[in-house]
């Protein structure tokens, strides 16, 4: 009987060591066969982070989290040999400002699942992808889930498209307080980094066009796009803006939001940039239109330098709009592609007439590198392990590929056929009530909201000079008379 119980507890120690349970410790020698780098993460006496999950005010669209927990902790970074017993990264126990890390839920909707996202803060700078080069290091990584491998296509999009920067990561096995927490993108955070991330002076600035501005402590009214957006500042961070650099910043974003509707747009914005972010949102087909981040950058505060849009961010939605525009492109940047000024649509047409030979099939070609890579390989292994620690039915590598390779085909096909199909309409602008025509509807909606009545602001502001007034009612009448 002794020997039974002995062998049935021997059973059950080696399957909970192959496959975890929800909840359960695993072996670390476990996890790093799976082919994985392992991120083994102790917090100060096992504190899990917390925070709130709220939704919008009235008026407003998302939800979101606040009040995160910042927890002190130590971090371990281990290859995937086994053989090899030391860690290649240790932060070494938290000591403020000295050594380890706090860690904390970050993220909107995606931190309403069970498998939460994190931001990692160093308290010495260091570069967690190992790359050896000082220059990469930085105090500021996220750990993100990525189980359908849209992120993987959405960088390799940025990637091919030319986007100014494109966030480096790598995909790691995560024990968490000697638990399995599965699969994550360890991935450079979105931040000023003048030696690696995103380029710009201290005079300079980026902000996120943001559905989620009634969560942050400061924003700046937008001219141009809906009410449920504002500016956000991501550097400097909202608590050391001065007044100074507020009302600069707002000076800057007001004349671009104005210059849309007057067709001035490029003495405010580098279209070229603007180009390469939409034609990217357009191959990949993006659906969120507000979850979708929208980072304007400006090098410094000179004359000289215009807005850039030098990144891309959040893939969830991609590949969603099947036989029919990015909702970037037809929802938030509708009035660049029926604007007195065509430059935007000229270059915008350009760039994919550039990547057209070649496009879909380079990105197939580094899907499939990546697949029989090393990385390729142990998601593969680990994709089962990280389904059963979280009750999930996430799809395997290789069908992630195939579905990319049957969405870059059709898309392709799509985008050729369909990008020369605009010209321009001075009149679109006036277009108040959005019904495809310029007439005594329209007319009549901006008098409506001029009179003080309910109605969208933003959309009668016609000359985007930031008031509704008579000067708004003479664009639409003339408009209507140019018809």
């Amino acid at each position: 009987m002794n020997c039974a119980i002995r062998l049935f507890v021997a059973l059950v120690a080696c399957v909970a060591a192959v496959l975890p349970a929800r909840g359960g410790v695993v072996e670390l020698d476990t996890v790093r066969s799976w082919g994985l780098p392992v991120l083994v993460i102790e917090t100060v006496n096992h504190e899990e982070p917390r925070c709130e999950y709220v939704g919008p005010p009235e008026g407003c669209i998302g939800a979101t989290t606040r009040n995160a927990t910042k927890v002190p902790a130590r971090l371990q970074l281990f290859s995937a040999d086994i053989a090899d017993p030391e860690p290649l990264y240790d932060s070494g126990d938290y000591v403020p400002d000295t050594a380890g890390l706090t860690v904390n839920i970050r993220g909107n909707t995606s931190a309403f699942i069970d498998k939460k996202p994190y931001k990692l803060k160093l308290q010495r700078k260091a570069d967690l992808l190992l790359r050896g080069d000082s220059e990469c290091k930085d105090k500021n990584w996220l750990l993100l889930h990525d189980d359908d491998l849209k992120s993987l296509f959405g960088l390799t999009v940025s990637q091919v498209v030319g986007m100014k920067w494109t966030p480096a990561f790598t995909y790691v096995n995560v024990v968490f307080n000697g638990d399995y927490r599965g699969i994550y993108l360890l991935i450079e955070q979105v931040r000023r980094n003048r030696d690696c991330r995103l380029n710009c002076e201290k005079t300079g600035f980026v902000v996120e066009l943001d559905p989620y501005w009634w969560n942050e402590e400061l924003s700046i009214k937008s001219l141009a796009f809906s009410a449920t957006y504002r500016y956000t500042f991501k550097y400097p961070e909202w608590d050391d803006v001065t007044d100074a650099q507020l009302a600069y910043v707002t000076q800057v974003m007001n004349k671009f939001d104005k210059s849309i509707a007057k067709g001035t747009y490029p003495q405010y914005i580098d279209v070229a940039s603007m180009a390469r972010w939409l034609v990217a949102h357009e191959i990949m087909g993006t659906w969120d239109s507000g979850g979708a981040n929208k980072y304007f950058l400006k090098y410094d505060n000179s004359d000289t330098t215009l807005l850039e849009m030098p990144v891309l961010w959040d893939f969830d939605s991609s590949m969603q709009m099947e036989g029919a525009w990015s909702r970037l492109h037809s929802d938030i940047f509708r009035r660049f592609f029926s604007n007195s000024n065509m430059e935007l649509v000229k270059q915008w047409q350009h760039r994919w007439r550039t990547l057209t030979p070649w496009v879909a099939d380079t990105i197939k070609a580094r899907y499939k590198r990546w697949v029989k890579s090393e990385q390729g390989r142990g998601v593969e292994a680990s994709r089962p392990h990280d389904n059963a620690r979280w009750g999930t039915a996430h799809p395997t590598v290789a069908d992630c590929r195939k579905q990319v390779n049957a969405w870059i085909k059709a898309r392709k096909l799509w985008l050729d056929e369909h990008v020369d199909d605009f010209y321009a309409d001075p009149c679109a602008p006036a277009d108040v009530n959005e019904d495809g025509r310029v007439d005594v509807d329209d007319l009549n909606l901006v008098i409506n909201i001029m009179m003080r009545r309910k109605q969208p602001f933003y959309r009668a502001d016609v000359n985007c000079d930031a008031v509704v007034d008579i000067d708004d009612v003479n664009a639409v009448v003339n408009a209507i008379m140019s018809k």
